[in-house]
């Protein structure tokens, strides 16, 4: 069974909300914003932008933002929303319910538990309120990764990898 957010938090959704519309696609700026290939939703209204996402906090005055995403399984899950991590993150239970098969490469992921081998998976789609990004790559079981906001478990992180798509308000 899957239970609204909105009815377990309520009372600690953050004063604002993340407003999303398409990202610039090249230093050549196109007449109308377009979303990347990855990407599908409604396109902006005039000034307006294409997606109001709620960020969510596990407490009032709590200083990390989560934001809600729909899996490609159906489940809604909990993603911190980090601006400063440059790579998108999942656990290795929510990797393994969704049948991804995470592939070691070269290199590391450096965070605040320090420097861990990368495997990479590539989840098929995630959904954001009305958009829909296809094909998110994700950094699977990094030690350090918050599994928990309050009573709610999280299922990663949402970072730059997924935002820098978007023009972030």
């Amino acid at each position: 069974m899957t239970t609204s957010f909105a009815r377990v938090l309520a009372g600690s959704v953050a004063a604002a909300s993340l407003f999303l519309a398409p990202g610039p696609a090249s230093a050549k700026a196109p007449s109308a914003p377009t979303f990347p290939t990855n990407v599908e939703g409604p396109a902006p209204a005039r000034g307006k932008p294409a997606a109001t996402l709620d960020l969510w906090r596990a407490r009032p005055g709590a200083d990390k933002i989560h934001v809600q995403a729909r899996l490609p399984d159906g489940t809604d899950a909990l993603f911190l929303v980090d601006t400063g991590a440059a790579v998108n993150v999942i656990s290795k239970d929510l990797a393994d319910r969704l049948g991804l098969q995470p592939t070691r490469v070269s290199g590391w992921v450096e965070g605040l538990s320090g420097a861990v081998p990368w495997q990479v998976a590539t989840v098929p789609s995630v959904q954001l309120g009305p958009l829909t990004v296809k094909n998110l790559r994700v950094a699977v079981d990094v030690a350090g990764v918050p599994d928990h906001a309050g009573p709610l478990p999280v299922a990663g992180i949402l970072g730059m990898e997924l935002f820098a798509r978007f023009t972030t308000v």
